[in-house]
């Protein structure tokens, strides 16, 4: 946050821009404080707004008897959006819990949730628009039928109308099976006139997981015991966005056989899609040994055929049980990741390996590559603090929560691997949360902007028990972004004399300098390069034409790869000045050029410019109607060369000229 604005007559009137995220991870940025409650925050979800910010969900008890939901927005500036606490998703009675959330396409999200209000368990949801505003009814509305219990439920935005939630589902009476339906974005109507029953089998399907396919549709995945819970298989189906099933096996469209090895439990599934209208699948199995879980793969095209070997790919058959299998596309290959034991039961570390579309192993040879080499349990939280996301460049970026330090000393990591399974950050994992002395644990991640990753996790800093929520934006360079310690200036009878100071500067161009009569409608009137290193940095300029009455100013932060923030909003209030004044920027200039006007009586008036023989090359019509007033000018078609402008008012009256230097 911007600390310590120490401007004379300055007044901070709002918050946004990069430039609050702070890149200490020891301080990182709090989302949510003991100062709005106490009680343990739990079950973190995440989910990209899909316009830059950040929802961050979770369940809590405060100050009541059972849980409630509870969400957040986190803009891309680092500071959250609405009040303290945020949004109640649902606060009925009984318990709420199992919440999964997906963005509703025009910047707000669709919850889904667990629910015991009733005389059993329901599926409900409810939707939450970009204001923060409750849509559907309040505490939402039941969207699934039958009467037995239901749980489990995950939810996924499908297309700019619908959305897909898939449970587990206790109505047929054989055990819990799967679900699922079809919703309208608007109002949270059923597509599908009666929930579709994904599988009705004996014995546990569980472990479910949902992922749209980018066209309507969506696939399921989950663990499935119906030969015997002690012998579960790995299942799959897809969906169409009609709702109609489309994968079958032996014809009892039940769902489609991924791995089953009889005698031996399947574990975990995860999934991505293939890129050619398929899905990979990772999981974990006991086929070698009922103490020695070991890491599998199958690639199932868009028909619901297997391409690989039979039950799978062997990936890691290393000793003791390898678990938590993740797996995400980059580029043409899929890179996994999983928590691995090999060393010692009791020192948990992550490993990883890439395979090509062919399932042949890319990188390493056999059996993984280690990412971590450290003592404790890394991720220490086993699937709740674990992710990992492709990052644009062919490889892949994990993130996990860490007990190098102790079980009561927990960290949040990350590390970056290459293409070629290089590890691209510090060794062992660059630090996003590492305050001493307290957990940060159960890390949720979700892909904020091309080369942005919003990392949220529970945080016991303040000394109650994982109370409070933090959160850091992770750059492309595995670094926290720039912080802007102060922004502020002073005043003299004609002149603003800005100054700001800064932090950490990785992947930071300049600074531009704005200026509005309003507050609302900015230009720029100067800008200068940012130092882009680590270090404590001062920076000035002066603005030499001050409005009358209050100029508002702000700083845009502008990233290498074009990346945009803002700073605080500052004002000052010069009172009446004498003289308006007109001004080009920049000069010399390129292609176009902006005509900028401070104190210029309101009026019609017309702008001419003149080649050096006083022949008029182009003229504009201007409105001035406020204290300061942009417009561009195109000049592409002028050659190079010195001209001049002439501002005359209504009557012809020239009353301000500059000269011009065309490049």
């Amino acid at each position: 946050m911007i600390k310590n604005l120490l401007c004379f007559f300055a007044l901070l009137i709002g918050i946004s821009g990069s430039a609050q995220w702070n890149p200490d991870p020891t301080v990182n940025n709090p989302i949510v404080t003991t100062a709005v409650s106490t009680a343990s925050k739990d079950g973190l979800v995440s989910t990209s707004d899909l316009a830059g910010n950040v929802w961050i969900g979770w369940i809590e008890t405060r100050g009541a008897t059972s849980t409630d939901l509870y969400v957040q927005k986190v803009l891309a500036d680092g500071t959250v959006a609405f009040a303290p606490g945020g949004v109640i998703v649902c606060n009925a009675t009984g318990a709420q819990s199992a919440l999964s959330i997906t963005p509703d396409g025009t910047g707000g999200v669709i919850a889904s949730w667990t629910d015991a209000r009733d005389a059993t368990t329901f599926i409900y949801a409810q939707r939450i628009n970009a204001m923060g505003v409750r849509v559907w009814a309040d505490n939402g509305i039941r969207c699934t039928g039958g009467s037995a219990t239901q749980n489990g439920a995950l939810i996924s935005l499908l297309n700019a109308t619908d959305f897909a939630i898939v449970w587990r589902d206790q109505r047929d009476a054989l055990s819990l099976d799967l679900y699922t339906n079809i919703y309208t974005i608007s109002t949270g109507a059923a597509k599908l006139a009666t929930d579709l029953q994904i599988v009705s089998q004996a014995n546990s399907q569980t472990s479910q997981q949902i992922m749209a396919d980018g066209l309507g549709g969506y696939f399921v995945v989950w663990t499935d015991g119906r030969v015997a819970n002690a012998q579960s298989g790995i299942y799959a189906q897809y969906i169409n966005n009609a709702g109609v099933k489309q994968w079958v096996n032996g014809g009892d469209n039940q769902g489609f056989v991924v791995s089953f090895v009889s005698g031996f439990n399947s574990l975990a599934p995860s999934l991505t899609l293939d890129g050619a209208g398929g899905i990979v699948v990772a999981w974990a199995d006991l086929r070698n040994g009922t103490t020695n879980a070991d890491i599998f793969s199958q690639r199932v095209d868009a028909t619901g055929t297997n391409l690989w070997t039979a039950n799978g790919v062997s990936l890691c058959a290393a000793p003791n049980s390898q678990t938590n299998a993740l797996v995400v596309r980059s580029g043409t290959n899929f890179i996994y990741t999983w928590s691995d034991p090999r060393v010692a039961t009791s020192n948990t570390d992550i490993y990883a390996t890439a395979v090509n579309g062919n399932g042949a192993i890319v990188w390493p040879t056999a059996n993984g590559e280690r990412i971590t080499d450290v003592t404790g349990n890394q991720p220490n939280s086993a699937a709740s603090g674990f992710s990992l996301f492709a990052d644009g460049s062919n490889g892949a970026v994990i993130i996990w929560d860490d007990a190098r330090n102790s079980s009561t000393n927990i960290d949040v990591m990350a590390q970056r691997l290459t293409s070629a399974g290089a590890i691209s950050w510090a060794a062992n994992g660059t630090p996003v949360a590492t305050k001493t002395g307290s957990n940060q644990n159960q890390p949720t991640a979700t892909i904020m902007s091309t080369g942005r990753i919003f990392v949220g996790w529970r945080d016991s800093r303040s000394g109650s028990t994982s109370a409070e929520i933090f959160g850091s934006v992770l750059l492309a360079d595995g670094t926290l972004p720039l912080t802007l310690t102060k922004f502020g200036g002073t005043q003299r009878p004609n002149a603003i004399d800005l100054n700001w100071e800064t932090s950490n500067e990785r992947n930071t161009r300049e600074f531009v300098v704005e200026k509005s009569a309003d507050g609302t409608n900015f230009a720029p009137i100067g800008s200068v390069k940012a130092q882009n290193k680590a270090g404590n940095f001062n920076y000035a300029l002066t603005d030499i034409h001050p409005l009358n009455g209050y100029s508002f100013y702000r700083l845009r932060l502008v990233d290498i790869d074009g990346k945009l923030g803002y700073s605080s909003i500052i004002r000052f209030n010069l009172g009446t000045l004498q003289t308006g004044s007109m001004l080009l920027l920049p000069n010399p200039a390129k292609q176009s050029f902006q005509l900028q006007f401070r104190n210029i009586e309101t009026g019609n008036y017309t702008a001419r410019l003149s080649d050096v023989n006083g022949k008029l090359v182009s003229k504009k019509l201007i409105n001035i109607n406020t204290s300061f007033l942009q417009t561009s000018w195109n000049i592409n078609d002028l050659p190079a060369g010195i001209y001049m402008l002439v501002l005359e008012n209504a009557t012809g009256k020239a009353l301000h000229n500059s000269k011009l230097v065309v490049e």
